[in-house]
C-alpha cells in the first residue's frame, strides 16, 4: 500500500475515529454482558437415571469403525488423503521414542524453559497417533509394534501433563508426585487418546498381550477418572470458593475470580471420551457424566449470551469448539436422546468464528489471537452442521480448499479431533464454498463491533473495535483497540 492510498483511507475514516474511540471507552464502563444465570443449560433436567438408561454400552456404541473394518475407512477417504496418511505413518516406522528425562522436566523450575520437555511429550503423542491412523486404515500389522512401544512408553510416564501445569499438585512445581495425579489439559487429552486407541485396536492388542488394554484402562482410571470422582476442585472447573459472598449472582462471583476459560470444556471433552469408551459400569458412568455436566455448566453460566469468545478468535477452537466436542459425544452416545444444539447460546458460540472472519484468511485478533489462525475445516463444518449454520458449512468448505484438505494427512495429539477428519472429509469436500463476509456484527455482551462497507465483499473499508474489560482471560489490555482493513488488506492496526 503506497503513502497516497493510506492517506486517503485515513482521511475517509478520520471523522468517526475519534467518536469511535470515545464510545469504546464509554461502553467499556458498562457492566460486561448478560450470562446464563441459573439456567444450567448443559445439565438442565438430565439426571443420573436418564444417563443410566440412555447411554449406550461401550460394545454397542460404535462412533467409528475399528481396525478390523479398515475397508470402511478406505471408502470414506479421498485416495490422495489415504496415501498421505500411510506415508506419514511410514515415516514413524522403527521410531526411536525420545527419553523423558527428569532433568529436562526440571528445566521449568530451574530456568523457566517449558518447551524442552513439551517437545518430547508432544512428539511422542503425534508419532503415536500417526501410526494408529496408518494401521487403522491399512490393517496389515506394519505399524503395530511401534504402536505398542508408544503406548507402553506413554503409560510409563510419571505425569501425562506438562511441567508448567504441575503447580496444581500439593507439593507444587518440580518433579511429578505419582501419588497425587494432576488432571491438566494434556493429561486429560492423553487419557482420551489412549482410550480411543484401545477402542480402535481392541482385539488386535489382546492377541499381543491382554495387559495392553488392561494397562490403558488402569492408568486412565487412576490418573483421571478417580481424581475427578474424588470431588477435587481445580480452578479450571469453575467452582466458586466459599470465601466469595454467596449473596452475589453466579456471574458476579465468577467475575471476582475470573470465570473459567477454555480449559474447562477442553478437559471435559476428554473426560467424557474416557468414561464413554472405557467404563462398563452404567451407574458409575452415569454419575461421572453428570459430574462433568455440572463442571460444564460452571463454564456456560457466566458465558456471554451473545456467544462471543472473549479469549480471542484463535481460542475458539478450544473454547466453543470443545463445548461442541462434549455435546457431540453425549448426543452420539445416547442416540440423540441428549441434545441441546437447539439452544440459542450454543449456536451463537458456534457462529462467532464465522462472524469474526475479516476476509482473505484474516480474523479479528483481539486478546490471544493470531490474525490468521488455522481453524480446523472439519470442526467448523461439524459444529455448523449441528447448529444448522449454512455460513459455517460454507466457510468450512473454503478452509478445506485453502488447507488442501483432500491431499494432507491429519496430524496432532488429539484423536478426538483427528478421527472426524478421516470420517467427514469426503462429505465436506462436496460442500459448496462460501466466504463468510457479514456486513455488520455487534456483540453487546463482550462489547465488540464489526462493520464493512459492503455485504459479502472485502471491497472498501472494514472496521472492528473492542470495549469490554481487561479482566477477560487472555486479555492484553484490549479495551479501546480497533482494526481497519481496506479491500481485504490490513490498513490500520491499533
Amino acid at each position: 500500500m503506497n503513502h497516497y492510498s493510506l492517506k486517503k483511507i485515513i482521511e475517509k475514516i478520520k471523522p468517526f475515529l475519534l467518536s469511535l474511540i470515545t464510545t469504546i471507552f464509554l461502553i467499556a464502563t458498562i457492566s460486561s454482558g448478560k450470562a446464563q444465570e441459573g439456567q444450567h443449560i448443559v445439565k438442565q433436567g438430565y439426571t443420573v437415571d436418564f444417563f443410566e438408561e440412555s447411554i449406550l454400552e461401550p460394545d454397542e456404541w460404535i462412533p467409528y469403525s475399528g481396525v478390523e473394518r479398515s475397508e470402511n475407512w478406505k471408502n470414506l477417504l479421498p485416495p490422495k488423503k489415504y496415501a498421505a496418511i500411510i506415508k506419514q505413518a511410514e515415516s514413524y516406522l522403527d521410531y526411536q521414542w525420545p527419553l523423558a528425562r527428569a532433568t529436562v522436566f526440571l528445566d521449568f523450575v530451574e530456568t523457566g524453559n517449558r518447551t524442552n520437555y513439551e517437545e518430547i511429550s508432544f512428539s511422542r503423542r503425534t508419532a503415536l497417533n500417526a501410526l494408529v491412523l496408518g494401521e487403522l486404515i491399512e490393517n496389515k500389522g506394519r505399524f503395530t509394534e511401534d504402536i505398542v512401544d508408544g503406548i507402553w512408553t506413554i503409560c510409563e510416564e510419571s505425569f501425562w501433563g506438562i511441567p508448567a501445569h504441575l503447580g496444581h499438585q500439593k507439593k507444587g512445581h518440580g518433579l511429578p508426585d505419582v501419588l497425587d495425579p494432576v488432571v491438566d489439559l494434556f493429561a486429560a487429552e492423553t487419557a482420551s487418546t489412549l482410550a480411543w486407541i484401545s477402542y480402535l485396536m481392541g482385539d488386535k492388542f489382546d492377541e499381543i498381550s491382554p495387559l495392553l488394554n488392561e494397562r490403558i484402562a488402569l492408568e486412565i482410571d487412576k490418573r483421571i477418572i478417580k481424581v475427578i470422582e474424588s470431588g477435587h476442585q481445580y480452578r479450571w472447573m469453575g467452582y466458586i470458593p466459599e470465601h466469595i459472598d454467596s449473596t452475589l449472582s453466579y456471574a458476579e462471583r465468577s467475575f471476582l475470580i475470573r470465570r473459567p476459560n477454555n480449559w474447562n470444556p477442553w478437559i471435559c471433552s476428554n473426560l467424557l471420551t474416557c468414561i464413554l469408551l472405557q467404563e462398563k459400569d452404567k451407574v458409575r458412568r452415569a454419575k461421572f457424566v453428570v459430574r462433568v455436566l455440572d463442571i460444564l455448566d460452571n463454564y456456560i453460566e457466566p458465558y456471554p449470551a451473545d456467544g462471543g469468545c472473549d479469549e480471542g478468535t484463535g481460542y475458539w477452537g478450544h473454547a466453543a469448539a470443545s463445548m461442541f466436542d462434549c455435546l457431540d459425544l453425549l448426543s452420539a452416545s445416547t442416540n440423540k436422546k441428549y441434545t441441546i444444539f437447539n439452544e440459542a447460546l450454543i449456536k451463537n458460540m458456534a457462529e462467532f468464528v464465522s462472524r469474526a472472519y475479516i476476509g482473505n484468511g484474516f480474523y479479528l485478533n483481539f486478546a490471544d489471537a493470531n490474525p490468521r489462525p488455522k481453524h480446523s475445516p472439519i470442526l467448523v463444518y461439524r459444529f455448523g452442521k449441528a447448529v444448522q449454520s449454512q455460513a459455517m458449512m460454507g466457510m468450512a468448505a473454503l478452509l478445506a480448499q485453502k488447507q488442501n484438505l483432500e491431499n494432507v494427512a491429519p496430524s496432532g495429539m488429539s484423536l478426538l479431533r483427528l478421527l472426524p477428519e478421516l470420517y467427514y472429509s469426503k462429505e465436506l469436500l462436496a460442500t459448496d464454498v462460501k466466504e463468510p463476509l457479514f456486513q455488520d456484527s455487534w456483540y453487546p455482551d463482550i462489547q465488540l463491533m464489526m462493520s464493512r462497507d459492503y455485504d459479502s465483499s472485502t471491497e472498501g473499508l472494514f472496521l472492528a473495535a473492542k470495549a469490554g474489560h481487561n479482566e477477560e482471560s487472555h486479555n492484553h489490555n484490549d479495551v479501546g483497540s480497533f482494526i481497519v482493513f481496506h479491500n481485504g488488506i490490513p490498513a490500520i492496526i491499533d
